[in-house]
């Protein structure tokens, strides 16, 4: 059975009983909830990455963008 409480590692409910565990050196809490954080972490990060990726391709076709505009521009 779980003893963390909620389904999301940094839930508020999860962080209380995090500092307990911690005061009390709760091996076991401290081991379960570290596995759910680096998982919460690594799906965060993940998605992220795929975000800033996204940033830069849109940042990239603008500038290529402005380029042709300024050619057009200059052109006529």
């Amino acid at each position: 059975m779980s003893r963390v409480k909620h389904k999301k590692p940094f839930a508020m409910g999860n962080l209380d009983d995090l500092r307990i565990a911690r005061e009390n050196n709760d091996v076991e809490y401290l081991k379960e909830w570290s596995q759910k954080a680096v998982k919460a972490h690594g799906v965060a990060r993940d998605i992220q990455l795929d975000l800033f990726k996204e940033l830069i391709r849109i940042s990239e076709e603008s500038a290529a963008t402005v380029q042709t505009i300024k050619q057009r521009l200059s052109e006529a």
